[in-house]
């Protein structure tokens, strides 16, 4: 589909490192922002506009610019474990 499911974390730019942990469930999907000691800085429940459980998904990181400001996003580790809900 079109649609995307977008929410504005609240949390403000920094050079830390950050973790981003997606747990799928049925009819939901939970995103959190961790920081390096995996405390919670930022979560959101997505519970519309959700593919089948048959479709295949593929992971997509980006940053999207609010204003005319140059933004460098430094990808140091990606590691996905699927499972089953």
């Amino acid at each position: 589909g079109t649609t995307q499911n977008r929410q504005n974390s609240g949390v403000a730019v920094s050079t830390a490192a950050r973790y981003l942990r997606i747990t799928c469930a049925a009819t939901q999907v939970l995103v959190e922002l961790l920081d390096t000691s995996l405390a919670l800085l930022a979560s959101y429940t997505f519970t519309t506009n959700l593919p089948g459980s048959t479709v295949s998904m593929g992971l997509v990181i980006g940053v999207e610019t609010q204003e005319a400001v140059a933004k460098t996003l430094a990808l140091f580790h990606a590691r996905g474990v699927n499972t089953t809900p």
